[in-house]
């Protein structure tokens, strides 16, 4: 009787492991963008990556205190896009060659790909994105990954 309970109980805990990992493999999908414009006006100390849907969001937000957005950002802008800011500070003189971003489940992941020059100097890179406000529905968070290779 006891080996019984404990088939069971394994056979229901693998079940479940195996729903889980099932539940976790859905399907990353490209979103397109445009680049936009935005500058840094204050030292940047940490990593920014966040989505900005309306400009009230956007003044709320800490990014605000360190991002400038270009005028062309007002409400009429975010009636049917969004802005994905990322920032963050790598070697000088970075020449980014390509910029991806995927969306799987509740997650933006931000690619930047390019070359870096010397880390004895640190610089600071933005990239303010502008995606359609239906692609990044339902978004929790951005991450950024980088491949800058030296120069």
């Amino acid at each position: 009787m006891r080996k019984k309970i404990t088939k069971i109980i394994l056979l229901g805990v693998v079940l479940i492991m195996g729903l889980s990992i099932f539940a976790g493999c859905g399907t990353q999908q490209e979103i397109s963008f445009e680049k936009g414009n935005a500058s840094i006006h204050a030292s940047l100390e940490q990593e920014i990556s966040i989505v900005i849907r309306s400009l009230e969001e956007w003044s709320k937000s800490d990014a605000a205190n360190h991002i400038t957005l270009d005028e062309k950002y007002d409400n009429s802008f975010f009636e049917g896009k969004a802005l994905v800011i990322v920032a963050f500070r790598t070697a000088s003189n970075v020449e980014i060659g390509k910029v991806e971003i995927s969306r799987r489940q509740g997650h933006l992941t931000v690619n930047v790909v390019g070359e870096q020059g010397t880390m004895a100097i640190v610089d600071s890179v933005i990239l303010a994105l502008e995606v359609s406000s239906g692609d990044i529905e339902g978004i929790r968070n951005v991450r950024i990954t980088t491949n800058l290779t030296k120069i």
